[in-house]
């Protein structure tokens, strides 16, 4: 087929995978949210000063996956330090279990949702970027893996269905 014949659905797929990719930015922003009201909660709940700031900080470390989650609590668990350590031992746990509920259940229905893709395809594609390129990798994967499914949906399962439909063939 010539390349001409071939725009309309080349447009077509390169609609759905922007589509997908402004769905994950969405995503994105609602787990921001979310983790940044949780925070904000159990920071209340702990009595620990300057809660809108910090749990600000917190949501918008979620931008960067695995080490910004950590790095951005560290002035969390600085102030709260100045609390007391039964304080601190509190905030850290609010917040280990807040990024646990984040990154297995919240995060991967949250975007496999937006993403359309089923939520153990995310936690695998995030698990497998991770191990081929680092902090890097856990950035793009999801994105990465919603624009191979993209690609194999609409091009490669066309393309194979075509292949192996009967031809019409004259009666042996």
């Amino acid at each position: 087929m010539p390349a001409p014949a071939q725009r309309d659905q080349t447009r077509s797929v390169m609609e759905t995978i922007w589509a997908r990719l402004g769905g994950y930015l969405r995503a994105k922003l609602i787990i921001m949210l979310v983790v940044g009201i949780l925070m904000y909660i159990s920071l209340r709940l702990l009595g620990v000063p300057f809660a809108v700031p910090l749990s600000v900080i917190v949501a918008l470390g979620e931008l960067v996956p695995k080490i910004g989650v950590w790095i951005a609590r560290v002035p969390l668990l600085i102030i709260a330090a100045f609390q007391g350590w039964a304080t601190l031992g509190l905030t850290f746990l609010a917040s280990y279990i807040i990024e646990d509920i984040k990154a297995y259940v919240l995060g991967p229905r949250v975007e496999g949702h937006a993403l359309n893709m089923d939520p153990l395809l995310t936690i695998l594609a995030v698990l497998s970027g991770t191990v081929l390129l680092g902090a890097a990798g856990a950035l793009i994967a999801v994105p990465f893996a919603a624009m191979l499914q993209v690609i194999f949906e609409e091009v490669v399962v066309p393309m194979r269905l075509a292949q192996i439909e009967p031809q019409e063939h004259p009666e042996q």
